[in-house]
């Protein structure tokens, strides 16, 4: 394991940031900088250096003649920050953080459910979040709190049973609204908002531009080398001489490791296909949320009855169709952010390429690379997906009832036809060899239907 202590971190901050485009940065760092500056753009060069001084500023930050002062913090040990808690509530107060957003903070700090630090047991972060849920609950503001502390909803780390205390009772539909917004940070138009901005931006001028500048920086000769003319050589290769094929593998080679720095347009439309499918998802789940909560269902009926989600007279759902809608909707919202992250980080197309030649080239068709654009498929094949609507347990009785109808019928029909056939060499030696051949094409029936339904 390697450790970092603080100053080595600043320094790598200036590495990472001096003389650099704003548009060589990676994500966070990029992210970083337009929190800190305005009026700039990705062209802009950044001057980084570091702060000598015994001053609370670790580095400075000068672009386009503005310059800014950033104090850095890593550890691991308490001295990671050393100010009072005192001192910070304080500046809190001054900045106009509601008292509500200060509560909350101190609840996790202390992690013993005071605002003072004097409980008798300390808790751990899930503890605090699963004991104080209730508490907070109906103040959304407090919602954005708790999300600075948890960040992104990882699916393995998602707890929706903490949400229904009677597992046999039915919910408000507008309950469904509440454990998003709780989940998310947001508010349910904040969130639909921050779906549909989530956007591929780059272009495919700014890639190619960033690799130039990378080739160039990375591999100058490499770069001035497949600039010059190559030699002429016969379309004959047997009349090569020792320089021809020297001259020629050299080429190759020099192709090769150039191959890094080339843009394959399929790679940014792979990109925009795949988010679109994504946030079409989430809009259509959304949608569905909405509906449910509103109490306006006609528009969406078709959809809940095709996904076996039911609300009462009383506009009333089930703790599974709640969990059932929650999941997708997480999931998708995970999948947008890190593939747009991921697009929109120049970095990418360095070590990212796809063309639909390589697709074809390896066996796999197009559609192999995208997730499913329908909320839910009628197979317990691809029910384990988090990013679809899993299957209700009626819609999985209906389904194995389904499968053992079809088995029955093509059983029926494979024993007619290898029977009439069997009984004509039941005195010959092929009867055994002929009943094998039955029962392997039997198994290879039943396995393909298994494997389409």
């Amino acid at each position: 394991m390697i450790f970092i202590n603080g100053y080595e971190n600043e320094f790598s901050y200036v590495l990472a940031l001096n003389n650099k485009r704003i548009s060589e940065l990676n994500v966070l760092l990029y992210d970083m900088i337009h929190e800190l500056f305005t009026g700039i753009n990705d062209n802009m060069i950044i001057k980084s250096w570091e702060n000598h001084y015994r001053q609370k500023t670790d580095i400075l930050i000068k672009i386009n003649n503005v310059t800014k002062k950033v104090s850095k913090k890593m550890g691991s040990r308490n001295s990671v920050h050393s100010e009072p808690i005192n001192n910070f509530i304080n500046f809190l107060y001054q900045q106009g953080i509601p008292r509500e957003i200060i509560d909350s903070y101190l609840l996790y700090h202390y992690g013993d459910g005071t605002a003072n630090g004097r409980g008798e047991n300390r808790y751990t972060s899930e503890k605090i979040k699963e004991l104080y849920y209730m508490r907070y609950k109906n103040k959304k503001i407090c919602y954005t709190s708790f999300s600075i502390f948890y960040g992104r909803v990882y699916m393995e780390k998602l707890n929706l049973e903490k949400y229904f205390i009677d597992k046999n009772k039915k919910y408000d539909s507008t309950y469904l609204v509440e454990i998003l917004e709780e989940l998310t940070g947001k508010s349910f138009e904040e969130l639909r908002e921050n779906v549909n901005n989530k956007q591929v931006t780059v272009t495919a001028d700014e890639i190619k531009e960033y690799l130039e500048k990378k080739f160039i920086y990375e591999n100058p000769d490499l770069y001035e080398r497949l600039k010059k003319p190559r030699p002429t050589l016969s379309q004959n290769a047997s009349e090569w001489k020792d320089g021809d094929i020297k001259a020629f593998a050299n080429g190759l080679a020099d192709e090769l490791k150039a191959k890094r720095y080339y843009f394959e347009p399929y790679t940014l439309e792979y990109f925009h296909k795949y988010t679109e499918i994504v946030r079409n998802k989430i809009n259509k789940l959304l949608d569905i949320v909405n509906g449910l909560s509103s109490k306006e269902v006609k528009p969406i009926q078709k959809t809940l009855t095709k996904l076996d989600i039911k609300m009462d007279k009383n506009g009333k759902i089930s703790k599974d169709d709640i969990i059932r809608l929650v999941i997708p909707i997480i999931a998708n919202i995970n999948m947008l952010e890190e593939k747009v992250e991921k697009a929109n980080n120049l970095s990418t197309y360095l070590t990212f390429k796809e063309s639909k030649h390589s697709l074809y080239r390896d066996g796999w068709s197009e559609s192999e690379l995208y997730p499913i654009s329908s909320l839910q498929t009628q197979s317990d094949i691809n029910d384990w997906r988090d990013d679809n609507v899993k299957l209700s347990e009626n819609q999985k009785k209906i389904l194995k009832k389904s499968q053992e109808r079809s088995l029955k019928i093509i059983d029926g029909y494979l024993d007619k036809l290898w029977l009439k056939n069997t009984l004509k060499l039941e005195k010959s030696n092929f009867f055994i060899c002929h009943n094998l051949e039955y029962f392997r094409h039997k198994c290879a029936l039943y396995f393909l239907i298994f494997s389409t339904c």
